[in-house]
């Protein structure tokens, strides 16, 4: 009996060392700083901002989000032509991108966060006493999180990509009841998300006609087909 309590005890101490290394870490080097400079090159700022495979795997999927969405060359995705490409060079270069996407509760967490972040838009956005740059860095996360939402690699079911549709199509609305606090990038994400979701759910979309809408100007008539489009489909799911 003492053998077994011990043993217990052994065990959770153990975890809560883990939970407290997993819970606690984060970058050791953040831009600004002077190790940041230190480094110099990208590729040393790169490698030494990947997530220690020691707790990778244990960190919790709630967290391995907020530090996907805090990683210093996160915002780097906007710099390409092509968003995908953007995403994908992303995974290349994160591990804690690539560990996100094999979360069989990702989808879910993202969701939930999507929509926490979607009721602030109001207090925060119309809030004069608020800076702009937390304003500029609330409206980049919530791009963010439609980007991973749309990730053509993150595997969702049927039933999860018709969810995600409908949360994407609420936030395009709950966007254009202040678009003119959002930009262009902004929208860009949910456009970019809901038509890699719309893809996947074998409408008469191609991989090319996609592209062409990503890069067209969107014009209102484009803009309302596609809405269109994806009001039908979740009507029809």
């Amino acid at each position: 009996m003492k053998k077994i309590l011990i043993l217990s005890c052994v065990l959770a101490y153990g975890w809560i060392v883990q939970a407290q290394q997993t819970s606690e870490w984060n970058y050791p080097i953040l831009p600004g700083t002077e190790e940041w400079k230190t480094l110099g090159c990208k590729s040393e700022r790169v490698k030494a901002c990947q997530i220690p495979e020691s707790i990778l795997h244990q960190i919790d999927t709630k967290e391995l989000i907020e530090l996907c969405l805090s990683y210093p060359y996160v915002k780097d995705i906007y710099a390409f032509t092509d968003l995908s490409n953007g995403i994908e060079a992303l995974c290349l270069n994160f591990n804690g991108m690539r560990e996100l996407i094999t979360r069989k509760d990702a989808f879910n967490e993202l969701k939930d966060l999507y929509q926490n972040e979607l009721n602030k838009q109001s207090d925060l956005l119309n809030n004069n006493i608020i800076k702009t740059s937390e304003k500029i860095n609330y409206k980049v996360n919530v791009a963010l999180i439609e980007a991973f939402i749309g990730y053509p690699n993150m595997n969702l079911s049927k039933g999860q990509l018709k969810e995600a549709l409908i949360a994407l199509m609420n936030g395009y609305n709950k966007k254009n009841q202040l678009n003119i606090r959002y930009g262009q990038i902004e929208f860009e994400s949910n456009f970019y998300a809901r038509a890699n979701i719309v893809y996947k759910l074998s409408s008469p979309f191609t991989k090319d006609s996609i592209k062409q809408l990503l890069n067209s100007k969107k014009s209102p008539s484009i803009i309302e087909r596609f809405n269109s489009i994806c009001t039908n489909i979740i009507q029809e799911l």
